[in-house]
């Protein structure tokens, strides 16, 4: 397969937020009663994802992400693979390389990776065959789609599944119940800022 010419680099920039977890099933609508979200309307998403890494952890000690995601039902699904790097973080506030890139089926492809500093990562070509599914995770994606008066746009996404992670062997050795919140936006506009205040205040009551 020859690399996808969607496999363009691009920036990620990460906020993450602090959330109460006492009952993260109630986090969609305690989302959704913060003001600037209110009247939004949701969509929802489910997404598989596997995680691969060789068994002594060697992407996660180079603060690397390899992952295929499957998307949509079983009669037509979608597989993304994503490579991520590590890069800038302050606080809260991360920023990483990023490329994405549509693949056949649910095995990786070593083909879409050479658009990517993969190359850099496995020089000499034998880390890519040591890699195995570290974890597995299934949740629903619940977005929330805002657009200020200036035309920007900012997507909060609410990720609340399972979380399964394998030994080196490959058995199961843990899981359990995984969430997390997203913020992006295309740039700033007033609004960002009450809704980051409120998670990070935990005012989603």
């Amino acid at each position: 397969m020859k690399p996808d010419a969607s496999n363009k680099p691009s920036s990620e920039v990460e906020l993450k937020l602090a959330l109460p977890s006492s009952d993260p099933a109630s986090l969609a609508k305690r989302l959704a009663r913060v003001p600037v979200l209110v009247g939004c309307q949701p969509t929802h998403q489910q997404l598989h994802n596997v995680y691969y890494d060789t068994p002594e952890q060697t992407l996660r000690q180079k603060r690397v992400v390899l992952r295929i995601r499957r998307t949509g039902g079983d009669q037509k699904p979608q597989w993304l693979q994503t490579l991520k790097t590590g890069g800038r973080s302050d606080s809260a506030l991360s920023q990483r390389g990023e490329w994405e890139s549509p693949v056949p089926g649910a095995q990786l492809a070593l083909e879409v990776l050479t658009a990517t500093p993969w190359k850099s990562i496995d020089p000499d070509g034998a880390l890519f065959p040591a890699l195995t599914p570290a974890f597995m995770t299934t949740f629903e994606r619940t977005n929330w789609s805002v657009r200020g008066r200036d035309g920007s746009t900012m997507n909060v996404s609410l990720d609340l599944g399972r979380k399964r992670v394998h030994d080196p062997s490959g058995a199961l050795s843990g899981e359990g119940t995984a969430w997390s919140v997203s913020v992006t936006q295309t740039f700033d506009w007033p609004g960002r800022l009450s809704l980051r205040k409120a998670i990070a205040n935990r005012d989603v009551t």
